[in-house]
């Protein structure tokens, strides 16, 4: 079928465009000032966060010594504070897999969160992580986060998470996890150990992924107080596993001369079916969250449409930001899509988010805070970019290791105020820099490396973990309605 090729690692991309990939260069820094979005921003990032900084920026202003390992690697690059950095090439070795998802609190406690196999029972939902290879869950989060990519600590814990169940080799043996043994209890069992091997990642596998985390922690409405509260899981923008998508676009012949009309009818007929969903939950509800905690990120254009359709009107102006020679960035409009419908709901709407949301999840996440929803949860990964699924990286030094990083920023603008075109990359800074990366629904913002800032914040803790996160919800929205960011009457 036409769209069955679409490679399996799309979830953690968050790109529009197609764009060229680079090719492949020896001095590490050059490419970087060549062909980064823009690191003047980086720079001004780690200034204004130096809680989370890691790594330096050696490899962009100067001083980087040779790089021969894959830990030099992720030395060099770490600096970047960006969650699309990943480390290919031959001696990567293929994505592999334990058959397990695991979620992370804030505290430094790991949960197993979806068991991917059904034939294996050696841990199940629910069970606590103690330790991994002999190193409490604590310490072993705090070290294997050294060699993530993202923003934060607390995101970059809870992609070592994810990156324990489903990653490349060299990500497993970079955190010493090429075989595993967990220290794990089942509610108030003694703990005992389990020992796991890896084995491949194939199409069917990120399938089920797919429809794992796509699956609610949480009931369809949620009673808070006197109020019910409809819940609309999205844990992914992956169609290319949704039969409705896969149906809507192959009845687009081969021949239509239009290249995107087939993805695009794939995208609304997946889209409708969410509205009639998120309609028939509203029906039943006095208010509506959507759901985006530990989203996987995918297809941006389609986390478009589904942010129109439950917005209700187009998304505020959204560009991408690339470089256009030193000094300057370019801004390219996204694709004017047409809508694909909207709901008919007018209830208050709630958007909940982690330290795991990312990529087209934050966008989304963005897009529905710009048209008023109020956002509850962690700040997000700051994914707030992308790259071409196509990309084939660039060869880092004499390590034998290549290298693929984001080849856009999105920058949105409520004020409507910018335009496409080239502009000097410290004006950029300077205006998305402001009030300490503050998103704001007056001004242009972007969220790469900071991430999207709840308007109420609500760690995840570990009875979180157990519960679906249902009795930080109700936390949540309390706050929120006594802060008066929601409003559900009497």
């Amino acid at each position: 079928m036409k769209f069955t090729a679409i490679a399996a690692g799309v979830l953690a991309l968050a790109s529009f465009a197609v764009y060229s990939a680079e090719q492949s260069d020896a001095d590490l820094g050059a490419y970087l000032r060549r062909t980064y979005p823009s690191l003047l921003y980086v720079d001004r990032y780690r200034s204004e966060f130096p809680e989370d900084v890691i790594g330096t920026n050696a490899a962009w202003s100067g001083g980087q010594p040779a790089i021969q390992t894959a830990d030099d690697v992720v030395a060099a690059l770490t600096g970047l504070a960006d969650q699309h950095v990943a480390i290919t090439g031959p001696k990567a070795g293929a994505k592999e897999t334990l058959g397990v998802l695991f979620r992370t609190s804030s505290d430094g406690h790991m949960v197993v969160w979806r068991v991917l196999d059904p034939g294996h029972v050696a841990l199940r939902p629910g069970d606590d992580i103690l330790a991994v290879n002999g190193r409490p869950i604590a310490d072993w989060l705090k070290q294997a986060s050294s060699t993530t990519f993202g923003g934060n600590p607390r995101s970059r814990q809870s992609e070592a998470a994810y990156n324990l169940g489903v990653a490349p080799a060299i990500v497993h043996q970079l955190t010493g996890t090429s075989s595993v043994t967990f220290n794990a209890a089942t509610g108030g069992a003694a703990p005992r150990d389990v020992h796991m091997v890896f084995r491949p990642v194939d199409g069917a596998l990120m399938s089920t992924v797919a429809t794992a985390v796509d699956t609610s922690d949480l009931p369809d409405v949620v009673t808070v107080g006197k109020h019910r509260i409809g819940i609309l899981r999205v844990g992914a923008f992956a169609p290319q596993y949704d039969p409705v998508f896969q149906a809507a676009a192959n009845a687009i012949p081969d021949s239509d001369p239009d290249p995107d009309r087939a993805m695009l009818a794939g995208f609304c007929a997946v889209t409708r079916a969410m509205i009639q969903k998120f309609d028939g939950l509203a029906d039943r509800s006095d208010a509506m969250a959507v759901d985006l905690r530990g989203n996987l990120g995918g297809f941006a254009r389609e986390a478009y449409l589904m942010a129109w359709a439950i917005g209700g009107r187009r998304p505020v102006s959204t560009f991408q930001v690339m470089p256009s020679g030193p000094g300057m960035v370019r801004l390219t409009s996204l694709p004017e899509d047409v809508s694909c419908g909207v709901v008919r709901s007018k209830k208050p709407l709630i958007v909940l988010t982690d330290a795991g949301t990312r990529s087209a999840g934050e966008l989304m996440a963005t897009w529905l805070w710009t048209a008023g929803a109020t956002v509850i949860g962690e700040r997000t990964v700051g994914a707030g970019g992308g790259r071409d699924a196509d990309s084939a990286g660039f060869d880092v030094g004499n390590s034998g290791y290549r290298a693929l990083i984001s080849g856009e920023f999105e920058v949105f603008d409520p004020s409507d105020s910018l335009r496409p075109g080239d502009m000097k990359e410290t004006a950029y800074v300077d205006l998305v820099a402001r009030d300490h990366f503050a998103p704001s629904r007056k001004k242009p913002f972007s969220i790469q490396g900071v991430g999207l800032i709840p308007d109420v914040t609500m760690p995840t803790g570990k009875d979180d973990l157990h519960d679906g996160g249902r009795s930080a919800l109700v936390r949540g929205v309390q706050s929120a309605i006594k802060q008066g960011r929601v409003s559900l009457g009497q």
